[in-house]
């Protein structure tokens, strides 16, 4: 969501490539396939005018090589909340003979995923202990390019498994969907989801500075270097709070641009959320832990669906988690390379970093940086200003987008996601960073990112324009049990804040009181 800078623009690109090369063999166990469709892989994602896209041309090219692939294209788009649209013809077109080769590779894959998915789980985990035992403040910048060589060796040439975990949950989230009426209430509340660690610590870390009367000193804290010196102590609220950046210091709000604090980089911002949370956080806690729901009566077969949706989300989740902490290790790199060029006054403030692409950087030729940079910075300025199209047509490098004006109506729709019926204000959350509380508000957004766990939890429901029964919204609003709707179109600019409304998680119907 949002501008994204050109290191984190370019970033994506390369993962995304090195990530969709990897699935590619993995589903066909062709060479020749995956380089006839490079160019494609290069090209999974688009910056354009600062913001980012799927090229969805490019994945269709990608999800053509199943067999059945116009039915994994249907599945596909609903989860991930795609509209319809007409399908370009693949970029290669395959044999049926390949067709049912790639077919057994995928009963054979689906039957090891979990098994795969636990050892990339256990592996990174051991990647990302090593990578936080180096000393980076020493480091030269040819050695923290060759960490970043050995992160991308290490992590995106195994990330594939990732992908086909992702099919492997859309395919079974879409069959119990499809045969079991009430299994939304059951997927509404998995325990032990991955992405909710973070909130549940935080409950506690904010429990113990109640109790330990670290509160009114937490107050006077003002800056960042303050909070460090008080982590290098060893009581037991900051050992706690060490404790807590260490495992989830880079979940926070858009954690996924390179360019983004989190509260690993500034750690105020934790003692920010402490502050938010202390009161009530043991009320939010027992909520959170009374969310189970009995499984579903129904035959051995949906039972089965059932169970391997289960799996599919808890190691998605997971694996999202990991990626915030891989996005942490990227953006620790290229923080202390920004420190040493801004030495050696090739750059003139360590931000200015964020407006190279990986190539430039690693690429050791600084010449140009500071032009490049000035001449970006110039751009970006322009592009807040600009509305964002949710699908963008490119033909001969020209896009028609079209400026909307916004309206207001008394009644929308979409997909409910969460169920339950909550009656509240409205807060239209466009810049998640800029947003002082959310306290039973009923949040109205384009679209979330899984930072967001931590504005969810206090708000009364979310609507999405974007989203579906798997998206991240979607997984934490079920999980703290608020309603939610998502693929609402237009909701932003529909609804506005300090509207009336009625959010049925049920229907997906959103009713407003006040017009």
């Amino acid at each position: 969501p949002g501008i994204t800078l050109p290191l984190t623009a370019s970033f994506i690109e390369t993962a995304y490539h090195g990530v969709f090369k990897g699935s590619v063999l993995r589903l066909t166990g062709d060479t020749q396939i995956a380089q006839s469709l490079d160019e494609n892989l290069r090209h999974m994602v688009v910056n354009y005018q600062g913001r980012t896209y799927y090229n969805l041309n490019n994945w269709y090219s990608v999800l053509a090589l199943f067999p059945f692939h116009s039915r994994i294209m249907t599945i596909w788009r609903k989860m991930l909340g795609v509209a319809d649209q007409d399908i370009p013809p693949p970029a290669l077109r395959v044999s049926a003979l390949k067709k049912m080769r790639t077919l057994a590779r995928i009963r054979r894959s689906g039957a090891s995923l979990p098994h795969e998915m636990d050892r990339l789980a256990d592996d990174f985990s051991h990647i990302f202990d090593e990578f936080y035992a180096h000393d980076l403040t020493t480091a030269t910048n040819d050695e923290l390019v060759q960490l970043y060589r050995k992160l991308e060796h290490d992590v995106l040439t195994r990330w594939e498994v990732t992908l086909a975990n992702d099919m492997y949950a859309f395919v079974y989230t879409w069959l119990v969907e499809k045969n079991i009426p009430d299994a939304r209430t059951y997927l509404s509340t998995l325990a032990n989801v991955e992405s909710m660690r973070p909130i549940h610590a935080l409950l506690e870390l904010a429990e113990l500075a109640t109790q330990s009367g670290e509160i009114p000193a937490l107050h006077k804290l003002k800056s960042d270097k303050v909070v460090r010196e008080y982590l290098s102590t060893d009581a037991k609220f900051w050992s706690s709070m060490r404790d807590y950046i260490a495992n989830y210091g880079d979940r926070y709000l858009e954690e996924l641009k390179l360019e983004s604090a989190t509260y690993r980089t500034n750690p105020l911002l934790l003692i920010h959320a402490i502050l938010e949370y202390a009161d009530g956080a043991a009320a939010l806690r027992r909520k959170l832990h009374a969310s189970a729901s009995a499984r579903p009566k129904t035959s051995l077969l949906n039972k089965l669906y059932l169970k391997r949706a289960v799996v599919g989300i808890k190691n998605r989740e997971t694996s999202r988690l990991n990626r915030s902490r891989l996005y942490g290790m990227v953006r620790e790199i290229f923080l202390h390379i920004a420190n040493n060029l801004h030495a050696q006054g090739i750059i003139d403030d360590t931000s200015d970093i964020f407006y190279l692409t990986i190539d430039e950087v690693l690429g050791g030729d600084m010449t140009h940086a500071k032009k490049h940079i000035t001449e970006r910075k110039e751009q970006y300025a322009a592009y807040p200003a600009q509305a964002p199209a949710n699908r963008i047509i490119l033909e001969d490098g020209k896009s028609p987008i079209s400026s909307r004006e916004p309206t207001q109506i008394d009644t929308l729709s979409g997909t409910p996601v969460s169920t339950g019926i909550v009656e509240g204000e409205v807060l239209v959350v466009l810049d998640p960073t800029q947003v002082a509380s959310t306290k039973d508000k009923i949040l109205v957004t384009r679209t979330t990112d899984p930072g967001w766990v931590f504005l969810l939890a206090h708000a009364k429901g979310i609507i999405s324009e974007k989203g579906s029964l798997l998206s991240h919204t979607a997984i934490i609003a079920r999980e703290l049990s608020i309603p939610a709707v998502v693929g609402v179109p237009r909701a932003t600019e529909q609804l506005v804040t300090g509207q009336h409304i009625v959010l049925n998680g049920d229907t997906g119907t959103i009713e407003v009181k006040d017009v």
